[in-house]
């Protein structure tokens, strides 16, 4: 096996002594033996060089930090070397930040074993799962700035800038192939002697004015192109001096850059972050904000996490199949009961999965409104479709209202995840006496009207909420999924993703799902021993 020597854990013959050392019941034994169960790792060749990291080591260390609201791999690398718990772990070896930064991503499918076994170890901690699960999802901040977030009115004038500084920093590429490194140094010269502080006068006079052209980062560029675009605005055509000497690795990231503004304009987006392209504008936590976010969703069975994935929908309700067939895979005796909040409601996805045989706990947007102020179910629908009955017209496929103008079909479309058929008045209602009780929308001049399909259906789907169990069930939903993010969020402090694009998300999300599990199966393990 090509891999560093990674022995078991046991005691040491000299030294100070994690195994003894390290609580019984403390959370890094737990990790240990969970990992050491689930991964079987594979013989690989010797290859010149260093050998790698055994990846148990590399899980073991990240399942340890994640779990106790550790994510910056420095202060991991640190801990390596400092903590009891992780020199436990580590059997006294230190890898590198930076090897366990890309770790982060890379062992997906080792985190994937240590997910199944975990659910195994539930059942035998009184974790049963019951096929009654509940839904919910919270946005976490993308880890970009505001200053990297380009509006739609600005992609084209970012566009021209990015290219030009490619451009023009690849002519001076090519020139430096033909003339030289200007920064290299230049043997048999003649030094005059002088003082060491004449030296030192020299040195700054000359650095001076090469301060401004030191390798420039991504804030600076674009700094520099809104300062451009201020100039253009204001009608003054002095050139500006573009930044030449780009960092290590700025080429690659301002031509993805320029690929990200590409797809933004072909997309037709509203917004477009440069260093995370793959980030929406959402709202962001309990308080909404509107931020680069991508989205985080659980599904909870018992309290047990059963499925957990990442997305970058800002709706819920597109995600409602997509996140109970995920969690179907993950239920021995199948799912029998789905509860979410009304962000999950989508007429055709609730009917599909009632004609599947699951019950669902899942109120519209109005329904949850109802349940909220505590009014019968179908009041504020009532209210808001108006007191003035309209009656259908086989012959002209439309709705007569009661003064007998006709609303004719118009069109059929997806509104709040359900396909709705839109009629609307053939002429102004404006002089209609009944445009009081008739009209929902003052400023609207003619009446419009959606009749959702399988509308029946879904009316005696929602009427279930009359009942109070129904009711009980749905208001139970917030403890059993929203501990999990209260818990993410306030304990282990994970607020803003650490990586970006949403393959790594994805990564980042799968190492939360599966710290939060660890401990849980950890309480688990204390409260019955």
């Amino acid at each position: 096996m090509a891999y560093r020597n990674y022995p078991a854990a046991g005691p040491l013959l000299i030294g100070y002594d994690p195994y003894f050392d390290l609580d019984q019941r403390h959370l890094a034994r737990k990790i240990d033996e969970i990992v050491d169960e689930s991964i079987e790792v594979a013989p690989r060749p010797d290859e010149a060089g260093q050998p790698p990291y055994d990846p148990r080591l590399l899980v073991k260390v990240l399942l340890l930090a994640y779990a106790t609201g550790q994510r910056s791999s420095r202060q991991i690398e640190r801990l390596c070397k400092e903590n009891l718990a992780f020199r436990f772990l580590t059997r006294g070896d230190t890898p590198s930040h930076s090897v366990i930064s890309s770790a982060r991503t890379s062992l997906s499918q080792e985190l994937e074993q240590c997910w199944k076994t975990m659910l195994g170890w539930a059942e035998k901690n009184s974790l049963r799962r019951v096929g009654r699960i509940d839904l919910d999802s919270t946005k976490i901040r993308a880890n970009v700035s505001m200053d990297s977030v380009i509006k739609r009115s600005n992609f084209h004038q970012y566009l021209a800038i990015l290219l030009e500084i490619l451009a023009e920093a690849r002519r001076q590429d090519e020139r430096e192939d033909v003339e030289g490194d200007p920064g290299q140094a230049v043997l048999n010269l003649d030094i005059e002697t002088c003082s060491v502080r004449e030296v030192l006068q020299e040195v700054q006079e000359a650095e001076a004015p090469e301060k401004k052209s030191r390798p420039v980062q991504m804030r600076e560029i674009l700094r520099h192109a809104r300062k451009r675009l201020r100039r253009q605005k204001a009608g003054d055509d002095s050139e500006l001096q573009t930044p030449l000497d780009l960092g290590p690795g700025m080429v690659p990231r301002l031509e993805a850059a320029v690929v990200a503004l590409e797809t933004a304009i072909e997309t037709n987006r509203n917004h477009v972050s440069l260093t995370d392209p793959d980030a929406q504008i959402m709202g962001e936590g309990r308080h909404k904000r509107l931020l680069e976010c991508h989205s985080f969703e659980v599904a909870v069975d018992s309290g047990f996490l059963v499925a957990a994935q990442t997305s970058q929908s800002q709706p819920d309700n597109g995600r409602l199949l997509g996140l109970v067939d995920a969690a179907q895979e993950q239920e021995p005796d199948g799912i029998t009961e789905v509860t979410a909040d009304s962000g999950y409601f989508g007429s055709d996805a609730v009917v599909a999965l009632e004609e599947s045989g699951i019950s669902t706990c899942i109120p519209d947007s109005l329904t949850a409104r109802d349940l909220k102020k505590g009014l019968p179910i179908g009041s504020t629908s009532e209210a808001r479709a108006g007191a003035v009955k309209m009656t259908y017209d086989e012959e002209h496929n439309g709705y007569r209202c009661e003064q007998g103008k006709l609303l004719r079909f118009e069109q059929q479309r997806k509104s709040e995840g359900k396909t709705v058929t839109v009629y609307r008045a053939e002429s102004d209602c404006t002089d209609c006496p009944l445009r009081s009780q008739c009209m929902t929308n003052k400023d609207a001049k003619r009446r419009m009207l959606k009749v959702g399909i399988g509308n029946e259906h879904i009316r005696q789907i929602l009427s279930r909420f009359n009942d109070q169990d129904q009711r009980r069930r749905y208001h139970c939903r917030g403890k059993n999924v929203e501990t999990v993010f209260a818990f993410s969020r306030s304990v282990l402090g994970f607020n803003r993703w650490m990586l970006r694009g949403k393959n790594n998300i994805a990564a980042e999300g799968a190492l939360l799902a599966a710290a939060y599990q660890v401990r849980k199966l950890h309480a688990a393990n204390l409260a019955y021993g």
